[in-house]
This record gives C-alpha cells, structure tokens and sequence, in this order.
C-alpha cells in the first residue's frame, strides 16, 4: 500500500495520478496490478519474486522526485443524462430526503465539473468528487441485483456512472444513452482517472433519440 495522505482532495489526487502514472510507465516486475483510490494506491505483487526487492525498486522508482507538482493535462468531458424517474428509479427518494424539487436535483447535479479521482469498484466506474452537500444521500438498504448500465448515482456523499450492467447499491437519478467506457480498450474510454465530467441534462425525448443511435 503506498499512502499519499488522508485528506480527499486535488493536491492528494496529484500525488496519487503521478505515481500511478510512473508504475505504469516504468513498469518493474513483479507488479501485477495497480488499485489506485482517493488517496493511496495499493498494489498486487507477484508471489513468486523476491517481493522485498521489489518493494525496494518500488520505492527507488516513486522516490521524492514523484511528488513534485505538475500541470495536468485534464479532458473535459460532457456526458448527456436524462433525469427523469422512468429510468431514475431512485430520483424522488433523493428529492425527498433532501426537500429538493426535481428540478432542484438536475441542476444542482448537473451545475459544477466532477474530478475522477480513480476507476474502481467494478470495471470502468469513476468514482466523482466533490458531489454538492445538498444531495448526499443515504445507499439503499438493500442494493439491487441488477443496475442498469449507464445509470447515474448517488451514494452517500459521492455521485458515479455505473458503466455496465451490475449489482450497485446506490440511488439512480437518471442514465445516459452514450457508452462510456470501452472495456477491451480502456484508454479509449470517454475518460480517465485524473479527467474532468460535466453532466448536460436532456429530456425523455432526446434520450431515447441518441440510445437508438
């Protein structure tokens, strides 16, 4: 586990995306996957290397040089989603816990960009900060089986884009028509840890328009 910190923000998220930016381009064997998170990364190693070698490589390699700041190169990305209870099955019980009109939802979500801090939980799910206090909302206490692929979320105080059809606990507010992530090819995804999201809202209407495309 290689810990950046315990603060959730975008000088931690630096220190986390230059580091996993450096595993990555400088790969040492023996390293099997990188799990990156808000503010630390852990990695899998190989049980059949010397692991304390190559724990000391790792080391060497995000040496202080890996914490020094950069500029970063961030996409912006404006992802269409249709808020409407049909296919947000949750959306008026955020209204409800929140006193918040409908209305009130789309635009408080949809009125800021949301940094993706890192990709987890299930394959291509970004996990977006700093969702607005005023629509935190408790997960479901009983989370479905099956969440419908590009459903829009709210879980407690973070919002996401479920990517694929999975199980999820968390509240559906709407979905969007367009894939997202590209599992065979993730780095042609529509975006990246460390890349910026910026929800438009669209009606029923143009939804179903661009989900027949």
């Amino acid at each position: 586990m290689i810990d950046c910190g315990n603060q959730i923000d975008t000088q931690t998220h630096k220190k986390v995306l230059n580091i996993f930016s450096i595993l990555l381009n400088k790969p040492i064997q023996g390293v099997i996957n990188i799990h990156p998170a808000y503010n630390s990364l852990m990695l899998s190693l190989d049980n059949n290397v010397d692991i304390l070698d190559v724990v000391k490589k790792i080391k060497i390699l995000i040496s202080d040089n890996a914490f020094i700041e950069k500029e970063l190169n961030r996409s912006i990305v404006n992802i269409p989603v249709c808020y409407d209870p049909s296919i947000g099955p949750d959306l008026m019980r955020v209204c409800e816990l929140n006193n918040l009109t409908i209305e009130d939802v789309i635009r408080i979500h949809s009125s800021k960009k949301y940094l993706v801090y890192f990709i987890g939980f299930t394959l291509g799910f970004p996990y977006l900060g700093h969702l607005n206090e005023k629509l935190h909302t408790p997960r479901l206490d009983s989370p479905r089986i099956k969440v419908p692929a590009g459903s829009i979320a709210i879980g407690g105080n973070q919002t996401g884009i479920y990517p694929f059809q999975s199980a999820g606990g968390w509240n559906l507010i709407g979905k969007t028509p367009i894939t997202v992530y590209n599992k065979d090819e993730p780095s042609k995804s529509l975006f990246q840890m460390g890349d910026e999201i910026q929800f438009v809202p669209i009606n029923i209407d143009e939804f179903n328009k661009l989900n027949e495309i």
